[in-house]
């Protein structure tokens, strides 16, 4: 994870007196929510930053110049990698989503909110869970007939697929809901979700973990040599440990 405040070594930082900070913000309210927090108390006052809103493009005051975007949750990682964004909130499921793939992509973690917690699961149909049985084993895969695999996030399934060494398997990736996949069209899905119960409450069984997610600040690694953004960074990390200070206390 590389330093928060880091500056830029052998030439002079650019303040922000070209364009503003560029920020991606996730529009889902389970993440809506904190981050809306988190700036506030980082003195960044967004106007309209809400699940019910039709701006696109949000009204910024801060510490620095910026202009803020409302995405998809999935979109941001990508985003602020390729350089349209220079920092962003977003779950840590959808980073490691994308550095799976692309390892040296320009995205950057920065430091963790502790917030909206969710995990990602390969679970199969409950139904057809066997008491005692090895779990994670599959199905009588064969190379007529592989273990069918449907998941929302295929990177992170496809390296889960290659660690458990299962010799006949068929990726399938889906945008959204890979459980009503199962039992009919898959034998197996990867997908996020709040908790195991929830996993259960859509007819699955959890048979690994795969990754643990919370919503995390990320930079452009480019954007964080070339700007400084101490003032907003520094705030924004204060904030962020005040918070998770704050939940270890309770």
């Amino acid at each position: 994870m590389a330093p928060p405040l880091r500056r830029a070594q052998g030439r002079p930082l650019r303040r922000a007196q070209g364009r503003p900070l560029r920020l991606a913000l996730p529009s889902e309210e389970r993440l809506l929510g904190p981050t809306r927090a988190l700036l506030a108390r980082a003195g960044v006052v967004l106007q309209g930053y809400e699940s019910a809103t039709r701006r696109y493009r949000l009204p910024v005051r801060g510490p620095l110049p910026a202009t803020a975007a409302m995405l998809r949750d999935r979109d941001i990682p990508v985003q602020v990698g390729v350089g349209n964004y220079d920092l962003g909130v977003c779950s840590l499921v959808w980073v490691e989503e994308l550095l799976a793939r692309y390892p040296s992509s320009g995205l950057v973690k920065l430091f963790d909110l502790g917030a909206a917690p969710a995990t990602v699961y390969a679970a199969r149909w409950r139904k057809g869970a066997r008491a005692g049985a090895d779990e994670r084993r599959p199905f009588e895969a064969s190379r007529a007939r592989p273990l069918r695999v449907v998941t929302e996030q295929p990177n992170l399934a496809e390296r889960f697929v290659q660690e458990q060494r299962w010799p006949y398997v068929a990726l399938f990736p889906v945008w959204d809901r890979a459980e009503v996949y199962l039992p009919e069209h898959a034998d197996l899905a990867v997908l996020a979700a709040a908790s195991e119960q929830e996993i259960g409450s859509l007819g699955l069984k959890p048979v690994a973990t795969i990754l643990r997610s919370t919503a995390f600040v990320v930079a452009h690694a480019p954007s964080l040599e070339q700007r400084d953004m101490s003032p907003l960074l520094e705030r924004l990390a204060e904030a962020a440990r005040a918070d998770t200070d704050h939940g270890d206390g309770d």
